[in-house]
């Protein structure tokens, strides 16, 4: 009798160590989604605004933007500004241009839809900043991560990158270093071949996005 109840009891331990890792992993999402609908929330007065200063050399004055899906050949052989009448940029950001050629095609001359996806994107990015601090900073209270997260998507200074469609190329570039570090995490900690392509690829999109995060190869 003695055995069977120590059989029951320990099996009954195995299932709640195993259902641990699961409700972390819920608790985890669960608060990364509170830091995207902060900073989604806080950044929405900002979809209805129009096109301002550096939007109209990348966007609605660059011609090979508003060719919409047939300029991204274009879009890929030329520098950032090609298009505009701006003739000394000799910048490589092709990502950025590449979706805004793609929502031209989809909804020409609408700042709104722009500006919406760089709330979105933004709000994603924080999403996912949460998510890499949680794994990087483990063994630190939970309630760190999610202030780190809040203060960074609330600073001041991001304001314009939010606001400005034609910082999308920052937003993407912080989006896919969060992806680049968590696919790094998986190699890390479970030595699993398939992330480090992961990884390459998606710290590829981010140097294609904005050059300045070639600084992520010294971390």
């Amino acid at each position: 009798m003695n055995k069977k109840v120590l059989k029951k009891n320990m099996n009954v331990k195995m299932q709640d160590q195993q259902s641990e890792p699961a409700k972390r992993s819920f608790s985890v999402f669960k608060t990364a989604f509170i830091c995207f609908l902060f900073s989604f929330l806080l950044y929405s007065n900002t979809i209805n605004h129009g096109f301002v200063l550096d939007d109209h050399s990348v966007l609605d004055k660059n011609t090979v933007v508003e060719k919409g899906i047939q300029g991204i050949p274009t879009i890929l052989t030329t520098t950032y500004r090609y298009g505009s009448k701006i003739l000394y940029d000799n910048l490589y950001r092709p990502f950025s241009q590449i979706m805004f050629a793609i929502e031209w095609q989809v909804s020409p001359n609408n700042p709104s839809l722009h500006h919406f996806l760089n709330v979105l994107f933004y709000a994603l990015s924080c999403f996912l900043l949460y998510i890499v601090l949680r794994k990087y900073l483990s063994k630190v209270h939970a309630l760190i991560p999610l202030i780190i997260t809040l203060l960074f998507a609330a600073h001041p200074i991001h304001t314009e990158v939010v606001a400005n469609i034609k910082s999308r190329d920052e937003i993407m570039a912080f989006f896919f270093i969060m992806l680049t570090l968590l696919s790094l995490h998986i190699w890390f900690t479970k030595n699993k071949w398939w992330s480090l392509v992961i990884a390459f690829v998606m710290y590829t999109i981010a140097i294609f996005s904005k050059e300045g995060v070639i600084t992520l190869l010294f971390l």
